[in-house]
């Protein structure tokens, strides 16, 4: 897997790019993005390895919705739900988090997930879409 990182700028450093944006990660910026996200100035997402069915590449921090098997005849039955994918240290990987549920507040994000998956953005840019995450 190729490893893939962008960041988001929460506050002016010493990288020449406006305050409040996503920038993809370069190796030549590497470390200096690395040392402007140890100071608080950005926050460093992974690329988690796989695309949406959209073919966008999916990251950390992304709101996307995923289509959960509930199911039913042949298991066609599914649900959407609208989570925020995060890096779950107890689960040795990438998962969606929703608003705790009944049962179940998360799922790992795996190839099948990500195959009906769609990126609708990330709580940088759209903080209002963490308002969406299901219940």
């Amino acid at each position: 897997m190729i490893i893939r990182m962008r960041a988001w700028l929460n506050a002016l450093h010493a990288i020449e790019h406006e305050r409040n944006t996503m920038i993809p990660v370069p190796a030549s910026e590497a470390t200096r993005i690395v040392e402007a996200s140890q100071s608080g100035a950005a926050v460093l997402m992974s690329w988690v390895g796989q695309d949406d069915k959209d073919q966008v590449d999916i990251y950390e921090d992304d709101i996307i919705t995923v289509q959960l098997p509930m199911g039913g005849f042949w298991g066609n039955t599914r649900k959407e739900k609208i989570g925020v994918v995060e890096y779950g240290g107890d689960q040795c990987g990438f998962i969606v988090r929703w608003n705790y549920g009944k049962n179940q507040h998360h799922i790992r994000l795996d190839c099948d997930i990500c195959f009906d998956a769609k990126v609708l953005g990330n709580k940088h840019q759209h903080p209002h879409l963490m308002d969406m995450l299901s219940d």
